[in-house]
């Protein structure tokens, strides 16, 4: 039986969902691990990424932020980052997975797994930042990045499958105008 919500299994879905994985992969690694390497016009001073810091009260950067504006786009930024990720969990899991299509529980599963999928990507994100001085390392983040991927997850399973081909095309489009942006501070910096 098919619901508003099935996810296609067949090759073509599947692989319009793997490349925009890659995308989104490519853009989170960038926007993480290498801040420190690219220079985007006034968003950021790569120099201030080359550092290794630990900071593990949650929303600390709300009492001593050097702008008043750097929480609110830090927080409103690993929000948005992590969206993408728990939208594309979601859709691999279920195209790849090997559940029922018409399994009525899939939509709570695919959540929790889109959670527990950014909570894990986004603690090995902050991880390596610390090994390898990339950047400052933030419960702040995990908690954001968590949030967002769980958002992403809610919006696949809520979103019915025209609309959910709409999404993944603004997906695709966003990782590719910030891998361009990247690209381009690499060449200027």
């Amino acid at each position: 039986m098919k619901t508003k919500t099935d996810i296609p299994r067949t090759l073509w879905p599947r692989l319009v969902y793997l490349l925009a994985a890659v995308l989104v992969s490519a853009t989170v690694a960038s926007l993480t691990m290498l801040k420190s390497s690219f220079s985007v016009g006034g968003l950021w001073n790569a120099q201030a990424h080359n550092r290794r810091s630990v900071d593990l009260v949650l929303f600390n950067g709300f009492v001593d932020a050097p702008a008043w504006y750097g929480p609110v786009i830090n927080t409103v930024g690993n929000l948005a980052l992590f969206v993408p990720v728990g939208f594309l969990v979601v859709l691999l899991w279920r195209s790849f997975g090997r559940q029922e299509i018409s399994d009525l529980g899939w939509p709570r599963r695919g959540v929790l797994r889109a959670t527990l999928a950014g909570a894990t990507l986004s603690l090995g994100i902050e991880v390596a930042q610390f090994v390898f001085a990339r950047g400052y390392s933030d419960a702040d983040d995990i908690l954001l990045n968590t949030l967002g991927a769980a958002l992403g997850g809610w919006v696949a399973v809520r979103l019915r499958p025209e609309l959910r081909r709409y999404v993944l095309g603004i997906v695709c489009a966003a990782s590719l105008v910030v891998l361009v942006m990247m690209a381009a501070g690499a060449n200027a910096g």
